[in-house]
């Protein structure tokens, strides 16, 4: 005979029988979502000063592929307060939505670099002077391009200092009123420019670049790490031991990962770099008689349910 126990629901047993009860399957669910999602704005300068970088830009987007893809993102750019666009870019600004199991979901053609540098590329034709304070307004007001539970990155490229109307407080202030959890400003601009430095040192870790540095992949702040595990699910019963004679328990356990619909197979944890489960002692977080806490290992992103069932 066997029992059922979810984990996150009261503990159910089937009414005693004559039948022998020889083992029972512990079943359980995890639900999560991992977010992991960012709102990027790149205010460029569209000078004429900006030509001799534009080869180092283009670099960069390169390089933001390689350290963002697992990311959700939504990407703008902007050089006076209007979001560029691109052909390859079906809508006014990036939207990158990855997942654990298959291709992420995206809005434009190609790959993220791709897409990062069709926006990037906005020339060296504007008539004034770099003017990215003002362009910062008006540009996150974009709809649809913020979201309530993302944390917000600036990152400044320009030949220049600021020459926008609006003071540094005001524009400071304007930002700190989107109440965002967290706001981070990068900013690759030429020294002194003292209303861009300004504008940086209103913000926890901030990050300047210099425009002659040879590459700009310092610009790209830190973002925390992925989540590497799932759950802190206690188990109230051990499994069985269901092959004594190895070293180590062995579990007889089916554990899978639900994305979209579809359930993939995970394996118990070794020496795999894929989204694996594992059991592990843990007495500070679970104070019953086994200590054990049931863990899943990604990194995993998006919406993921986690099943498992293991003969006790």
């Amino acid at each position: 005979m066997r029992w059922l126990l979810p984990l996150l629901a009261a503990c159910t047993e089937e009414p005693p029988s004559a039948e022998a009860v020889t083992s029972r399957v512990s079943y359980r669910e995890i639900p999560v979502y991992i977010g992991n999602a960012v709102d990027v704005l790149f205010v460029v300068d569209d000078s004429a000063a900006m030509a001799p970088y534009q080869n180092r830009i283009a670099t960069l987007a390169r390089e933001l592929e390689q350290a963002w893809s697992r990311y959700n993102l939504h990407l703008g750019v902007t050089s006076t307060g209007a979001l560029h666009t691109a052909p390859s870019v079906g809508g006014s600004f990036v939207m990158h939505t990855p997942k654990t199991f298959s291709s992420a979901w995206t809005n434009y053609e190609g790959g993220l670099g791709d897409a990062t540098a069709a926006l990037l590329a906005v020339g060296t034709g504007g008539s004034g002077p770099a003017t990215p304070l003002a362009a910062i307004q008006t540009a996150v007001a974009a709809p649809g391009f913020l979201r309530e539970y993302a944390p917000l990155i600036i990152i400044t490229i320009a030949a220049t200092d600021d020459a926008s109307a609006v003071g540094v407080g005001d524009a400071v202030s304007a930002l700190h009123a989107l109440e965002r959890w967290a706001i981070v400003a990068s900013g690759v601009y030429p020294r002194p420019a003292p209303r861009l430095d300004e504008f940086l040192g209103h913000f926890d870790e901030s990050v300047y670049t210099s425009i002659d540095a040879t590459d700009y992949a310092a610009a790209l702040p830190t973002f925390p790490v992925l989540r590497t595990s799932l759950g802190a699910a206690c188990v109230e019963q051990e499994p069985a031991d269901v092959d004594p004679e190895t070293p180590g328990p062995q579990y007889d356990c089916s554990v899978t990962a639900v994305e979209d619909g579809i359930e993939h197979v995970l394996p118990r944890c070794a020496s795999t770099d894929e989204p694996c489960w594992d059991m592990i002692p843990d007495p500070l977080a679970c104070t019953d008689s086994t200590h054990l806490r049931f863990v899943a290992r990604g990194p995993f992103v998006g919406s993921i349910l986690i099943r498992s069932e293991c003969v006790d």
